[in-house]
């Protein structure tokens, strides 16, 4: 079963931008940062190659590898690795995406849930006492080929999210195939935003070729947070939450607002995924939220954070600049971490959100779905202050999922779930899915509740109660 089917390309793609995407604010799209020239040999002779390196920074205390894996001659996939804290040996396998589209999973590494923090304006860094290496190995891996520091000899352009979890698997393979220490280990795929389509998608890409007979990844589980799956029904949630939320009130102009312009971006919507024509996804994407007059656009005068509304819009800086830019200047640090000079660092790829922009309209259920009848646990998780996907409509698009276990689902009670004696969130959950709120967290719940997304991280990969 495929998620999407290819757009019939009726008409030339035309230059669309969302006013508010998923995760990273467009105007910071054409931010970037310049490696410096590195001393290294680079093989394009080859079907596949490996530019590795071993450092010591952010986490001294355990091994990590970073670089390049080639998935061919011409596409080079930058990632960094770490070493589980405790129990290496034994311990899961974690892969970590960002979302944007198009924005680097070192993000999640520095700002969220990697092992180090940057300081000082990214001058240094320091230990994360929270990271969720504490308890996995991590790969973070900058993807699609744009993004991070992973770059493409030629004109490559990822165009559809199943094009990125083709390149993701080859990717899979070739570190097995040169880490083979970590083949057999339980491995779980967690993202957010955007990311969460990523996610699936590449878990179903592997359940797909697992049953082609090759070499078996042993995927046990999916995590997605504050993720978008199903555009029409999240979309409407933006509506209603800003309408009923726990922290700010938004004046009744805007809600009027919104709510006159639903319909528009309803019909779209469904237009959309029922043609899958590109230029009426296209279409979707900018009446609902690609322009300051769009249904979600109108959100704009409210003067809140879209990722956080307990912040005033105001506060967005610091996450169009965060410091470990900066750090990833230092010329020192690139060739720690094996980064070419081939390429520019890109926090979020303008790129790669053109490519994919229209695919925001698509309704990725379906896929979800799959990995459920399939037996896939999967943990979707939501900070209840995140606005651009927020909670209410993560948990309508869970229950409006279509498998086995749906009713019970719908019947499980909601119920608090605690970290040292305090409320953390809220839980529901049935057979293999799992529905987790996180109070007092925004977009990016890691970095907001560090000491609860590790709980809940950690009792997830050992199969604990929350």
């Amino acid at each position: 079963m495929k998620c999407l089917i290819p757009f019939k390309r009726l008409f030339e793609p035309f230059k669309v931008i969302s006013i508010i995407p998923l995760f990273i604010y467009t105007l910071f799209l054409t931010t970037n940062v310049f490696g410096a020239p590195l001393s290294r040999s680079q093989s394009s002779s080859s079907p596949s190659s490996y530019n590795i390196v071993s450092s010591n920074l952010c986490d001294d205390g355990v091994k990590q590898y970073s670089g390049y894996i080639d998935i061919n001659p011409s596409n080079h996939m930058f990632f960094w690795f770490f070493e589980a804290r405790n129990n290496p040996e034994t311990a899961p396998l974690t892969l970590w995406l960002t979302g944007g589209p198009g924005c680097s999973s070192l993000n999640g590494l520095f700002v969220e849930l990697g092992p180090c923090k940057t300081q000082n304006n990214g001058t240094s860094t320091v230990t994360n006492v929270d990271s969720w290496n504490d308890v996995s190995n991590i790969i973070f891996l900058d993807e699609p080929i744009g993004v991070g520091f992973s770059y493409s000899d030629g004109e490559y352009n990822v165009t559809s999210t199943e094009q990125a979890a083709a390149d993701m698997y080859t990717f899979l393979h070739l570190f097995f195939k040169k880490f083979p220490q970590y083949s057999n280990s339980e491995f779980h795929i967690f993202g957010e935003s955007y990311g969460g389509r990523f996610v699936i998608s590449l878990a179903k890409y592997i359940i797909d070729m697992n049953e082609t007979g090759k070499e078996k990844i042993n995927l046990k589980s999916v995590g997605i947070g504050n993720a978008f799956i199903n555009s029409l029904i999240q979309w409407k949630s933006l509506e209603t939450f800003a309408a009923n939320n726990s922290y700010v009130t938004v004046n009744d102009t805007i809600i009027n607002q919104m709510h006159n312009a639903w319909p528009t971006c309803e019909q779209a919507t469904i237009k959309c995924n029922q043609e899958k024509v590109l230029a009426d996804c296209q279409n979707a994407q900018m009446v609902c939220d690609g322009t300051t007059t769009s249904y979600a656009g109108y959100f704009f005068n409210a003067g809140l954070n879209f990722y956080d509304v307990r912040e005033p819009i105001e506060s967005m800086n610091n996450v169009l600049s965060p410091d470990y830019v900066n750090y990833l200047t230092k010329p020192d640090v690139l060739q720690a971490i094996g980064a070419s000079d081939k390429t520019k660092y890109l926090l979020c790829s303008e790129k790669a959100l053109m490519n994919l922009a229209a695919e925001e309209a698509i309704d990725f259920s379906s896929t979800l779905e799959f990995l459920l009848q399939n037996g896939v646990k999967t943990l979707i998780y939501h900070g209840d202050a995140d606005w651009i996907c927020n909670w209410k409509g993560g948990l309508d698009m869970a229950l409006n999922l279509d498998w086995e276990y749906k009713s019970e689902f719908s019947s499980a009670p909601m119920k608090e779930w605690f970290v040292d004696g305090i409320s953390a969130g809220q839980i529901k959950c049935a057979n293999v899915l799992t529905f987790v709120t996180i109070y007092k967290a925004g977009h990016e719940s890691p970095s907001d509740q560090p000491k609860s997304a590790l709980n809940m991280f950690s009792k997830w990969l050992s199969n604990q109660n929350l």
